[in-house]
């Protein structure tokens, strides 16, 4: 994929310097724009991918060891062992979790960004706008005694 990204925009930035004498100025900067546009998209999509591919793999080597802990934790509650306290010794890390997570929704986004404009940019606004998402917003703190107190 990185490669035909890559011969796609050398495609672009070629056409735009080799054809000055019939695309206007205005077509140009359209092109470069675009190429710019590829590049970055190339270099994030590849980034997104080496991080994903590195938690993966980090994942693929612990589960085993994760696997184990795991199968020893329930041998100890039923009363299968003689160890006197049970719990998981090897557990996933949380910051795998959550960073393939991550990778996921930045992926997702990076993929959604080819479809944004300054048109539906200007609409999302206008609807943040009207319905008052981030100047009315209401935080409740519940209290011992289970009633809610709104802060503005």
């Amino acid at each position: 994929m990185f490669i035909y990204l890559w011969r796609g925009t050398y495609k672009l930035l070629s056409v735009s310097l080799s054809s000055s004498d019939f695309i206007s100025p205005e077509g140009r900067s359209e092109i470069k724009s675009n190429a710019m546009r590829v590049i970055i998209f190339t270099i994030l999509a590849s980034l997104l991918f080496v991080a994903g591919l590195v938690l993966q793999i980090s994942s693929i080597r612990q589960k085993p060891l994760w696997d184990r802990a795991l199968r020893e934790s329930i041998m100890c509650k039923m009363n299968l062992t003689d160890v006197a306290e049970c719990g998981i010794s090897d557990k996933p890390d949380l910051t795998e979790v959550s960073g393939s997570i991550i990778v996921f929704f930045c992926g997702g986004l990076l993929v959604s960004s080819w479809a944004w404009t300054s048109a539906s940019l200007r609409t999302w606004k206008r609807y943040l706008r009207r319905y008052e998402i981030f100047r009315s917003v209401r935080l409740c703190f519940v209290t011992s005694d289970f009633t809610c107190l709104f802060i503005k």
